[in-house]
C-alpha cells in the first residue's frame, strides 16, 4: 500500500517517504553544485543565421563556453565558406577564455562583431 523508507533511524511511509526522497535528491544536487561536480545552470548557446543580400549575420545568444565554442566556430566557418559574415553579439551574455579567443581571432580575420554588451567588449579588450 504505499512505499516505506528508513530515514535517520525512522521508518517513513507514504507522503513522508516521498518528501524524504525529494529532500535527499535536492541535497545531493546542491552538494554537487557546491563541490563543482555540476554546473548550477545548464550552459547553452543559440546560434542563428540570417542570410542577407551580401552578408550572413550570425547571432550568438547565451553563453559562449566549453563545447559551444567549437559549435560556434564550425557554424561560422561554414557560413564564411559561402561569403561574408558578421556576428551579432547583442544576446551574448558571457564568453569564457576560449570563447573570447575565438571572437578575437575572427575579428582579426575581418569578421565584424556587432552589438556586444559592455561586458563582452571589456572581455574582448583584455
Amino acid at each position: 500500500m504505499g512505499s516505506t523508507r528508513r530515514h535517520a533511524g525512522k521508518v517513513l511511509r507514504g507522503k513522508f517517504c516521498f518528501v524524504a526522497q525529494l529532500m535527499e535528491l535536492a541535497w545531493s544536487l546542491l552538494s554537487e553544485v557546491n563541490h563543482g561536480k555540476r554546473a548550477p545552470v545548464a550552459p547553452m548557446l543559440r546560434i542563428t543565421q540570417v542570410p542577407l543580400d551580401d552578408v550572413t549575420v550570425i547571432g550568438l545568444e547565451g553563453r559562449l563556453i566549453g563545447p559551444w565554442v567549437e559549435a560556434a566556430s564550425a557554424a561560422i566557418a561554414m557560413a564564411r565558406a559561402r561569403g561574408a559574415v558578421r556576428l551579432n553579439l547583442q544576446q551574448l551574455t558571457f564568453a569564457d577564455a576560449p570563447g573570447i579567443h575565438l571572437l578575437k581571432m575572427l575579428r582579426a580575420q575581418g569578421v565584424g562583431l556587432i552589438g556586444g554588451s559592455a561586458f563582452i567588449e571589456i572581455l574582448l579588450a583584455r
